[in-house]
């Protein structure tokens, strides 16, 4: 199977079915593209342990879309370790009134990144090569959406988002594998010790957990989502 092809394309339109995501002719030249560079580039830098194209197409981008419900249709979303673009190119592609925000700490990564923008041609994403922590001390800017996928242990992630994200109606996403419940005191307990910490304890969130299969493989995912309010 090559990337492209009519047998690896409908692998991606079956997926998105069963996540309720509409994707037309466009979207999949887009979702095309982007494997497509990931792969050439990643002969040179270490942006992805992902190279078999069915693979691509379901750990990477069906697994990016399983997010799209969560998200409004416009709004900003900050990809925190976007790493090779997921899940953040793969939600603009399917969202293209969202802004989009990736960045992450290696130059090397920004600069594909920036790469694949470019090839897309659509406005309203950019990249930046910075750390989470970094941002969460020097920018001001506060997003609709903060998302991270696979990037460390789930209260880290959850950490690293909380100071970048709008309290008064954001949201907090975390995509991750199997999860365990014992996972959730923690997480409740950081949560509010960050909101005591910002004299913010009047702002009430809401803990979600939806526990899915990835269409396809049939793998164990787990969406966690923070909702402020």
């Amino acid at each position: 199977m090559k990337i492209g092809s009519e047998k690896w394309e409908a692998i991606i339109r079956k997926g998105a079915t069963e996540l309720g995501v509409v994707i037309n002719d466009d979207i999949i030249h887009g979702f095309n593209i982007h494997a497509t560079e990931m792969i050439k580039f990643n002969r040179k830098m270490n942006l992805t342990a992902i190279i078999d194209p069915f693979e691509i197409a379901v750990k990477h981008i069906i697994d990016s879309l399983a997010a799209t419900p969560c998200l409004s249709d416009g709004g900003t979303l900050l990809d925190v370790g976007s790493g090779a673009g997921f899940p953040g190119i793969p939600l603009k592609l399917v969202n293209p009134a969202l802004a989009v925000t990736l960045i992450d700490g290696s130059a090397r990564k920004i600069s594909f990144l920036r790469h694949v923008i470019r090839l897309l041609k659509i406005d309203g994403i950019v990249a930046h090569q910075i750390r989470a922590e970094q941002m969460g001390r020097s920018c001001k800017e506060r997003f609709d959406t903060v998302i991270s996928r696979a990037l460390g242990n789930l209260n880290k992630c959850v950490q690293l988002a909380l100071p970048l994200v709008n309290k008064e109606k954001g949201a907090v996403i975390a995509l991750r594998g199997r999860m365990d419940e014992d996972e959730l005191p923690p997480l409740h307990r950081l949560i509010n010790k960050h909101l005591a910490r910002q004299h913010s304890e009047k702002i009430l969130y809401k803990l979600e957990v939806s526990r899915f299969s990835l269409p396809v493989s049939s793998d164990q995912r787990t969406l966690v989502i923070i909702h402020f309010h």
